[in-house]
């Protein structure tokens, strides 16, 4: 059983899907959430759970995201328009 101090729900969109979380190397993290229905990916500040970016366009229906071993690129899958969305830091 996974004990936590607390839990807290941040709203960040009408139908998130999966999210990734980056430990920047300057500190703080930095969570990747797909938005769904705006076809958009969202920056979440992993210390304050606020937004830090504006949205990134990424193709129709985004379904997964990953982040690089080599912590350079995002890459969200798009499932309503049959590709992948790669994104530079």
């Amino acid at each position: 059983m996974v004990q936590t101090q607390s839990l807290e729900v941040i709203s960040v969109a009408s139908h998130p899907q999966h999210l990734a979380v980056f430990q920047e190397p300057r500190g703080g993290d930095v969570v990747y959430v797909i938005d769904q229905t705006n076809s958009v990916l969202r920056l979440i500040d992993g210390v304050t759970l606020e937004a830090i970016e504006d949205n990134i366009p990424v193709g129709d229906m985004p379904t997964a995201v990953a982040i690089s071993p080599d912590l350079t690129k995002i890459y969200v899958v798009n499932g309503g328009s049959a590709n992948i969305s790669v994104l530079e830091f």
